[in-house]
């Protein structure tokens, strides 16, 4: 089985974040479409970092940086969103960052529901959110929002 770390995201992670966000097969199944400049980026990803309602772990192997998993909190809720780079993409690891992001993300002291905006037509999201447990509760926008099943 392939070894997958997990570790919190640093300013260094930055631009390889921005590359993974502005993959053409990324921005097809974002909300936001369009391509995201580096300044608009950097300053989203620092805020991140400082905020106390966000965490992004980003998912190595060997070292090299594979992807990416985000928590965004709003009171009892949290979204999460993951992001492989794409040369890992379809190698069936998905899955298994959105996993061990979710358990880490507990290990910090989440208690509270875990919910994803996943494209209608983004199949394997789909199957890989269902497969780590979640279920959709409803569509809007040409996305569905599943939540965990705890």
């Amino acid at each position: 089985m392939t070894k997958i770390a997990l570790r919190p995201a640093e300013e260094t992670d930055a631009l390889d974040l921005l590359s993974w966000r502005n993959d053409p097969a990324t921005r097809a199944q974002s909300k936001n479409p369009e391509k995201i400049d580096e300044a608009s980026h950097l300053a989203w990803f620092r805020g991140k970092l400082a905020s106390p309602d966000s965490l992004i772990l980003i998912a190595e192997i060997d070292g090299t940086k594979i992807g990416s998993v985000r928590f965004d909190c709003a009171g009892e809720q949290a979204f999460v969103s993951i992001a492989l780079a794409p040369d890992w993409r379809g190698k069936g690891l998905g899955g298994t960052v959105l996993i061990r992001g979710i358990d880490r993300f507990r290990d910090y002291g989440w208690r509270g529901q875990v919910l994803a905006d996943v494209h209608v037509d983004n199949a394997a999201s789909q199957r890989i959110f269902e497969q780590a447990g979640f279920r959709k509760q409803s569509s809007k926008g040409g996305f569905d929002q599943m939540a965990l099943i705890q």
